[in-house]
């Protein structure tokens, strides 16, 4: 990687979390949308909930307060949907 690269890393860093809490509140405003329904919080499970910078950032953009759960959950819920299609 040139030296411009590494000095490029911060930034990159903070695009990309900015990018991805924008996400969230889109999404999150298009199911409110969608189902009628008003969400009080947020639950973040799996790898990403380890990430306070992203959570701050998301609990920020949506307006909601950012609850995390296990890293696992996604692994779990993933494997429930694989065995349920299965069926």
């Amino acid at each position: 990687m040139c030296s411009e690269g590494v000095g490029m890393a911060p930034k990159m860093t903070s695009l990309i979390l900015h990018s991805l809490a924008a996400r969230y509140a889109a999404v999150l405003q298009n199911a409110t949308s969608i189902s009628g329904k008003t969400f009080k919080r947020l639950y973040i499970v799996g790898g990403g909930s380890k990430n306070g910078v992203l959570n701050q950032l998301t609990a920020r953009a949506t307006g909601l307060p950012v609850l995390t759960g296990s890293t696992e959950s996604a692994t779990v819920g993933n494997f429930a949907i694989q065995l349920a299609a299965r069926w």
